[in-house]
């Protein structure tokens, strides 16, 4: 996923993202929690949301985005899926190509059914 991303943002003349381990856990967790609360959604059942979090955690984000995705295509299709489905969305398609964006967290989950649920984190920082 994080290639793709990159390959996209490249084909558009920028640069690439850098992985934050600290994006990575918080996008982790929120695939993880629509795979295990079977939502699909920027805000959990709770109210809940990537960016709720980070500031629990005293991440200064300054601008930041989350897309979000899901399908049930075979692992060797899933990605590309997701991707293609940013791609085709101006907002998804818009965090890919913020200039502002710097750094990334990519988080998978696979839910009942084998539905795959994706949440990517972005930020400024």
């Amino acid at each position: 996923m994080l290639a793709r991303h990159n390959g996209e943002r490249a084909a558009a003349g920028l640069a690439p993202l850098q992985v934050s381990g600290t994006l990575t856990d918080v996008a982790r967790r929120r695939a993880q929690d629509m795979a295990a609360n079977n939502y699909f959604s920027h805000y959990s059942p709770s109210g809940e949301t990537a960016f709720t979090i980070l500031g629990r955690m005293g991440y200064n984000y300054g601008t930041g985005g989350e897309n979000i995705a899901r399908n049930n295509y075979p692992d060797t299709q899933s990605v590309s899926t997701a991707m293609s489905g940013f791609m085709q969305s101006p907002g998804h398609r818009a965090n890919v190509l913020e200039p502002k964006f710097r750094v990334v967290g990519v988080g998978m989950a696979v839910g009942a059914g084998g539905m795959k649920y994706f949440a990517v984190v972005f930020s400024g920082n």
